[in-house]
């Protein structure tokens, strides 16, 4: 099965430096500062994602 993914408007940096504060438990918040977007992209960014980071070939980490 091919998954279509999505960046959201966000680089391939912002997307991995997201990925990593919100596994150390950052807020919507805070991310969005760090990355330097209002928190509601964030948080639809992981809304829309379904809080699962699909690998850029389509398959996930450790299937």
């Amino acid at each position: 099965m091919e998954v279509q993914v999505r960046d959201y408007g966000f680089s391939s940096a912002q997307q991995d430096e997201i990925w990593r504060r919100w596994r150390q438990g950052e807020s919507f918040s805070l991310i969005g500062r760090a990355v330097g977007v209002p928190m509601h992209h964030v948080r639809r960014f992981f809304q829309q994602s379904g809080g699962v980071r699909w690998c850029r070939d389509g398959v996930r980490p450790g299937t």
